[in-house]
């Protein structure tokens, strides 16, 4: 394997660390939800299809492309960690695949509770990706991205029709924990997608031909998936990410006995 190192864990295939160095891909697969997870990411007696708190270990300052995963536990939403997500470059990355049966008709919900450093925004950040876990080409499944821009703006961007849909500025909190959450719902020839702050409606698009993930949404990739447009270093906390096909809340969930 040349220089690459593999871990592998024989535990539950939700989640997978995608690992890059440059052309070589390592994959650590990690148990989504432990016993120890308290508290869950979910509510009591749901089956998300991915639920994620941050509580379990993952492999310390794993190296990505021009980056850096690991779990924090100085600015936590909810439990006893975060995740915490650094980049040093333009077109950097470091983020983690949750993967989940394709869904071709239908609609996804998705939340995930952030916290931005003050003057971390500079450029564009790719916080979020809706693609299938067939691929990595993510123009070839006409990916959907999710990010944060110049100008504290919220941004829906399609890879399938290069269409790109922006909130107004300003919108972006820094130095306090925030909910982001959408849904984006998909057909066999179009989609659509829509972005919350808290109880706001951010941005949305219409339902757009070309916008549907080809084979169906089935991974969501959370951390930094990108840097560009004047972006290069980033430092972003994730906490509590739940995907399931209802509506999911903002509240954290409440600790079990």
């Amino acid at each position: 394997m040349n220089d690459c190192k593999l871990f592998a864990l024989m535990l539950p295939l939700k989640w997978c660390f995608l690992l890059l160095w440059g052309g070589c891909q390592s994959v650590v697969f990690v148990d989504d939800i432990s016993d120890n997870d308290v508290p869950q990411c979910a509510p009591a007696g749901t089956s998300p299809l991915v639920c994620e708190n941050f509580e379990s270990q993952i492999p310390a300052s794993t190296q990505v492309r021009g980056g850096d995963i690991q779990l924090d536990e100085s600015i936590v939403f909810n439990g006893e960690s975060s995740l915490r997500c650094e980049t040093e470059a333009i077109e950097s990355y470091a983020f983690l695949s949750g993967r989940f049966t394709p869904i071709q008709q239908g609609t996804i919900y998705f939340r995930v509770h952030m916290f931005i450093p003050p003057d971390t925004i500079t450029g564009t950040t790719k916080v979020l990706n809706l693609t299938s876990a067939f691929s990595t080409d993510i123009e070839a499944v006409q990916s959907i991205d999710i990010n944060i821009s110049a100008a504290y703006r919220f941004e829906i961007y399609q890879h399938g029709n290069q269409m790109r849909y922006q909130s107004e500025s300003n919108l972006v909190p820094e130095n306090r924990w925030f909910c982001l959450h959408g849904s984006y719902t998909t057909t066999e020839t179009a989609g659509e997608t829509s972005i919350w702050i808290d109880d706001f409606l951010a941005v949305s698009t219409p339902a757009s031909a070309y916008a549907n993930i080809i084979g169906g949404v089935s991974e969501i990739r959370t951390g930094i998936g990108w840097t560009e447009q004047g972006q290069t270093a980033a430092i972003y906390y994730f906490d509590d990410l739940l995907v399931d096909t209802v509506p999911v809340s903002c509240d954290a969930p409440i600790a079990l006995p």
